[in-house]
């Protein structure tokens, strides 16, 4: 939820960006946005659970195995791919804006905000 009071004219016009975006993209390791409506106070977006976490809380957790480098490194490509074919640049990506899915780890990582994207 998201207080429209909160937000200025920029910020809402951000908002529909990135619901815009991520709307238009089809990927398994970006995040899908289920339905998003607002009313006089609030905008609402419903996405699908990210529970593990951000990669950058990994990173500073523990070392990674280059395995699990790799395989994080080639489904960050894969996204930035999908979104470069779709003529979307996130402009916004590092750890923090990359989830982790708490039961599957590095296998299904899950790429976020768009709200700077073009």
């Amino acid at each position: 939820m998201m207080v429209k009071d909160m937000m200025d004219e920029n910020d809402q016009e951000l908002l529909k960006n990135e619901i815009s975006a991520l709307k238009s993209l089809d990927h398994p390791n970006i995040i899908k946005i289920y339905e998003c409506f607002e009313d006089n106070l609030n905008y609402y977006i419903v996405t699908e659970l990210c529970n593990g976490g951000e990669l950058f809380d990994q990173i500073i957790a523990r070392k990674f195995t280059e395995y699990e480098a790799a395989l994080t490194i080639k489904t960050i490509l894969s996204c930035i791919n999908v979104c470069h074919k779709n003529d979307i640049v996130h402009r916004d990506l590092k750890p923090e804006n990359i989830m982790l899915d708490k039961d599957k780890g590095f296998d299904e990582i899950k790429l976020i905000d768009f709200g700077t994207s073009v």
